[in-house]
């Protein structure tokens, strides 16, 4: 316990410093203003609730609001990353093909640790969507991901 508090504390720690260091403005609004207000220059990063996935907040985002997030991305001048879900061994996200499919989609396998039940703990395929070319072949090319067990290290060999 006391090593997951000294790692939060280290945390909240680097943020404040970060936040010291550069100028930010935080402003509480829709993410259809925030992203009406990017420029040119401007990097928008979203991560909405994954569209038809059971989650706390699932019944928060709808697909209106999906329409909604691809309309705005898609007329702001600035260059954008998405995050969302692409598919799992059951089902595929639908939008992906119905609204996305015109942007540079990449995946990789992630592993949910949560769950009430192990059965409950399985893979996903993730996707990050962008409006341009991002130079990173691994993630081009996903990698079956090597599950740890609890407290073993990952060894890495040079």
């Amino acid at each position: 316990m006391t090593n997951n508090v000294t790692k939060i504390v280290n945390q909240v720690s680097h943020i404040y410093r970060l936040l010291q260091a550069k100028e930010f403005s935080f402003k509480c609004q829709s993410f259809e203003e925030t992203i009406t207000s990017g420029n040119p220059g401007d990097i928008i990063y979203c991560d909405p609730p994954y569209i038809d996935r059971h989650v706390d907040y699932y019944n928060g985002w709808d697909s209106e609001h999906e329409k909604t997030l691809y309309r705005v991305l898609s007329n702001s001048p600035s260059k954008f990353i998405l995050s969302t879900w692409h598919h799992n061994d059951y089902r595929k996200n639908e939008y992906i093909d119905s609204l996305w499919e015109e942007f540079d989609i990449l995946t990789r396998e992630h592993f949910y640790h949560v769950g009430g039940s192990e059965k409950n703990r399985n893979p996903m395929v993730e996707a990050i969507i962008t409006n341009y070319d991002i130079p990173i072949d691994e993630y081009k090319q996903p990698k079956k991901p090597e599950q740890l067990m609890l407290l073993e290290a990952q060894t890495t060999y040079a």
